[in-house]
Formats: structure tokens, C-alpha cells, sequence
């Protein structure tokens, strides 16, 4: 064989083979053979014997390293560095470890047997995301994050022995927005702001709200008790004092009918039967908004002295 010809076979068998063999690792052009050259072989083939392995070496170290050729030299600063790493499988593909550019950065990546590719790094972190995350977290053990002082964890979320899913305590949402769905989580701020707050309690008094006649008799009047209730509907409690023997009825701001509807013979409303001079009743009623309620009294020319001695407001 021409010697010249049989160098330049070999180079260009590297060349090809070793760009045949980054697709397919377990394909090469040159056979590494330990029983050649044979004892018996002619000398002069010896140094076709040493490319032939040297080229064989070469094209299997190129499928993860990088061998670039200048004429029969590898010459290129970057020779030797990885290119990639290939995994043995029993699978007819090899997984690989390699790089790849995104946005001009070489990120590191993953191509699994199945040709599935996962990108591991981005920006000068790891790139794992949750999707990636499958069962590898041991049950009733918190996901942590390193610290903002990065010198401790931070517990995030775990599932508990039953399986439910878990947030430490004094956790935190992004923001105090509303959820927007039944299965979102909801805020404090946006819990405590719907509650409307109830809770009442009954405020003492002693202001005497009416001391004079009806002026008429059996006749509703508005009595205006908002200078001590505050223009609010208002749950009053009232003593009531008569001059003399009159019957004084009350009932709630345009409510009910008129006064004959109001007797006791029909189950009258708030009514108080006065006997005699400076005899007491006491009434319970509940005013309008406004703070208004409407009294009278069977006899117009009767003083009655009505005082608030408490109420409850919203």
C-alpha cells in the first residue's frame, strides 16, 4: 500500500469517523487490535500500525473530548477539553452530560436514552423546576431554601405523615391580594376585612328625653331620642313616669298602626297602665335610624317624664 495514501486515509477516516461518532458513539473507523502488528509482520509497517491505533484512540477520545486536526497535528489550545460526556447504557442510546448555548451562555444539560432533554443550569444556577421534582423528597421532611444570610435553611413545604401538605408556621403569601377562586389561599388582612364587626354593648344613661303632655290623647307622636342614641338604629331602654292615671303606649318609627290598633284588648305593643300620680313603667324599643320612635298616651292633658337610663347600639 502507498504510504502516502494510506496517512491521508487515515486523516480523513479520522475526520469523518470522528464526526460520524458524536451521532453514534459505538460507530468508529479504526479497530484497536492487541494482537497487531504480529511478531512475524515486516518492520516497515510498524509505523502504519502506531497511526492506526493512534488514530483508533483519537476517534474514541474525540466523541467526549475535543480533537481538532491542523493537517495530521492536533494543534487547536482547546484540545482535549470535554465536549460532552457519554454514559454507558445497555439502551441503544447512551445518555449524555453536555452543554448547550442559550441567549450566548453555555448552560449545562441532560439528554436521557429516551432523547429527552433537561437544561440544568441557567444563569449561573440550577435550573430545576417543580416539574422536575418527582418523589424525591422524603415524607414529613420540609423543602428548604438557603437563607438570606447564607449561614441556615428556611423550611418551605412538606407533606406530613398523612400526607397533607404542609407550610411552617408565620409563612407568608406574596402579597395581601384577594384570592380569586374557592381554592385559593386566603390573607389575614383579606379574612379580617370580612368580618363586619357585631359586637354590641349597652352604653349607661340618664337623659330625660320627654317631660311634658301629648297634647292629645290617644294619638302616636315621634319622640326623638337621636341626642343621646346618635342617628342609629338603637335598642333604648326607657323609665317612664305619669302625673296621673293614663294609659302610655310606644312602638317602633311607622310601624304598626294607629293608636286604636294599640290597646290592650288586641295585644297592644309597648303599653303601660298608670294608676295613680308618679307610678313607674319601664319599656324596651328599638328605634328607627334617625334615632326616632312614636309614643302617646290615652289621656293628652297626663305629664309624662321619660328618661333613657341605657341603650344598645350596632
Amino acid at each position: 500500500m502507498n504510504r502516502k495514501t494510506t496517512v491521508l486515509g487515515m486523516c480523513l477516516g479520522f475526520l469523518f469517523g470522528g464526526l460520524i461518532s458524536l451521532s453514534l458513539a459505538t460507530t468508529f473507523s479504526y479497530t484497536l487490535d492487541c494482537a497487531s502488528p504480529l511478531g512475524t509482520d515486516s518492520p516497515s509497517s510498524i509505523d502504519d500500525k502506531i497511526r492506526e491505533t493512534r488514530y483508533g484512540f483519537q476517534e474514541r477520545m474525540n466523541v467526549d473530548h475535543y480533537f481538532a486536526l491542523t493537517g495530521t497535528a492536533m494543534s487547536d489550545e482547546d484540545t482535549g477539553y470535554h465536549r460532552s460526556i457519554h454514559f454507558y447504557s445497555t439502551t441503544a442510546v447512551d445518555p449524555i452530560l453536555g452543554v448547550t448555548a442559550v441567549g450566548g451562555i453555555d448552560e449545562l444539560q441532560y439528554t436521557d436514552s429516551a432523547s429527552s432533554t433537561l437544561q440544568l443550569t441557567s444563569a449561573g444556577t440550577l435550573n430545576i423546576v417543580s416539574a422536575d421534582l418527582l418523589g424525591t423528597l422524603a415524607n414529613n421532611t420540609y423543602f428548604t431554601a438557603v437563607d438570606n444570610a447564607g449561614t441556615g435553611t428556611v423550611d418551605l413545604i412538606k407533606a406530613n405523615a398523612s400526607d397533607v401538605a404542609v407550610l411552617p408556621d408565620a409563612s407568608e403569601l406574596a402579597s395581601s391580594a384577594a384570592p380569586t377562586s374557592d381554592a385559593d389561599i386566603a390573607n389575614k388582612k383579606y379574612v379580617d376585612d370580612q368580618i363586619v364587626s357585631e359586637v354590641v354593648h349597652l352604653t349607661a344613661a340618664s337623659a330625660t328625653v320627654f317631660n311634658t303632655t301629648h297634647g292629645a290623647s290617644d294619638t302616636f307622636q315621634d319622640l326623638d331620642l337621636s341626642g343621646t342614641v346618635g342617628n342609629n338604629s338603637a335598642l333604648v331602654f326607657l323609665e317612664i313616669k305619669c302625673s296621673g292615671n293614663a294609659t302610655w303606649n310606644a312602638k317602633p318609627n311607622g310601624q304598626g298602626g294607629v293608636w286604636a290598633r294599640h290597646n290592650v284588648a288586641d295585644g297592644g305593643c309597648t303599653q303601660i297602665n298608670f294608676d295613680a300620680a308618679d307610678d313607674f313603667g319601664y319599656a324596651t324599643i328599638l328605634t328607627d335610624t334617625g334615632g326616632l320612635i312614636e309614643h302617646g298616651s290615652s289621656d293628652g292633658t297626663k305629664t309624662f317624664t321619660i328618661k333613657i337610663l341605657g341603650y344598645i347600639v350596632p
